[in-house]
C-alpha cells in the first residue's frame, strides 16, 4: 500500500466493501465487495484485509446502537455517568460490549440554551462477538464509528434541523441531525413504503425536538415521491452523494478522550480494545 492511500471499510449486515483513500485528491474508489453469511464472516473479513497497512472502519447503523444524551453544562460528565443514563435507551449492556461517546456543546438556536450533548455509540453485542475473531487474527485498526456519525459530520456543522433519507443495498436509513449530532435514526427495509415511514419519522423528530425540520436530504437514490413529499411539508429539498470512506479519514481520532468519539477507545485513557488485550497478553 502506497504512503498516499489509506483503507476504509464499511460493513454492513450482509457485505463488506474495502475502499482505497487518496490523500492527494480527497476522494476514494471501491476496490472490493464482498458479501458474507454468519459462517462466512471471518474467513471473508481475514481474506479481503490481509493486506498490511492501517484501516478505518465504517459500522453499518444496522450493527450499531446511536444514542443521544443531554446534560447540564455544570455537571462533571464521567464514563460511569454516561454509560448508566445510555442505558436506559439502549437494549444491551454496555460493561458486556465495545462502546464510546464524545461530548459536545449543543446550543438549541431558538432558545440559545447550552447543553453538554454526549454521542453515544454501542456495537450490538452479538456482532461485537463476530468481529472478535477477525480483529485477534491480527488485522489493524485506526477507527470504528457508526455510518450516522460519519453522515452528521459530513453535513456540518450549521444549525438547522435536517432529516437524511439514505438507501444502500440493504437498507433505507431515516437520519435527524443538527449542528453534527445525531438525533434520531430509523432502518427499514428497502422494500419498505419510503413515503410513509419518511411521515412519520419526520413527525417523530419534530415532536421529540420540539422543533420544525428545515431541510429534507435524498442519498443514494432519487424518487419523484420523495421529493414532492420533502417539498409539501415546506422543506428545502436537496439530493447528495457522501463519500463516507473519505469522509471517515477527515474526522479526527486524536485529542481529549471525550471529545473524540472512537469505538477503538475508551475510557478517560486509551484502553485496549479486544485484540489489543489479545497481543498484550501475547507479545514476545
Amino acid at each position: 500500500m502506497s504512503s498516499s492511500e489509506k483503507k476504509a471499510v464499511f460493513i454492513g449486515r450482509s457485505f463488506v466493501r474495502v475502499v482505497n483513500v487518496s490523500d492527494k485528491e480527497q476522494s476514494s474508489r471501491a476496490e472490493k465487495t464482498v458479501s458474507y453469511t454468519k459462517e462466512t464472516f471471518t474467513d471473508v473479513l481475514r481474506e479481503i484485509l490481509s493486506e498490511e497497512g492501517v484501516f478505518r472502519y465504517i459500522l453499518s447503523e444496522e450493527l450499531v446502537y446511536v444514542t443521544t444524551l443531554f446534560f447540564p453544562l455544570d455537571i462533571k460528565l464521567t464514563r460511569e455517568l454516561v454509560r448508566i443514563a445510555a442505558e436506559e435507551s439502549v437494549p444491551e449492556d454496555l460493561q458486556k460490549t465495545e462502546w464510546d461517546f464524545r461530548a459536545m456543546q449543543y446550543v438549541k438556536h431558538q432558545e440559545k440554551e447550552g447543553k453538554n450533548v454526549v454521542q453515544v455509540a454501542v456495537i450490538a453485542h452479538d456482532f461485537s462477538k463476530k468481529l472478535e475473531g477477525v480483529f485477534r487474527a491480527g488485522v489493524r485498526v485506526e477507527s470504528i464509528l457508526p455510518e450516522s456519525y460519519v453522515l452528521a459530520f459530513l453535513e456540518g456543522h450549521d444549525e438547522d434541523l435536517k432529516v437524511i433519507v439514505r438507501k444502500d443495498q440493504e437498507k433505507m436509513l431515516f437520519l435527524a441531525i443538527k449542528q453534527e449530532v445525531v438525533l434520531h435514526t430509523v432502518v427499514r427495509e428497502t422494500t419498505s413504503d419510503p413515503e410513509v415511514d419518511f411521515e412519520k419519522f419526520i413527525s417523530f423528530v419534530e415532536r421529540a425536538s420540539s422543533e420544525k425540520v428545515q431541510r429534507g436530504i435524498i442519498s443514494g437514490w432519487k424518487n419523484q415521491g420523495m421529493q414532492s413529499k420533502i417539498e409539501e411539508r415546506g422543506l428545502i429539498y436537496s439530493e447528495k452523494e457522501y463519500d463516507l470512506f473519505s469522509g471517515i479519514f477527515l474526522e479526527s481520532i486524536s485529542g481529549r478522550d471525550q471529545q473524540v468519539l472512537n469505538l477503538s477507545v475508551s475510557g478517560g485513557q486509551k484502553k485496549f480494545f479486544w485484540w489489543q488485550r489479545f497481543f498484550s497478553r501475547n507479545a514476545r
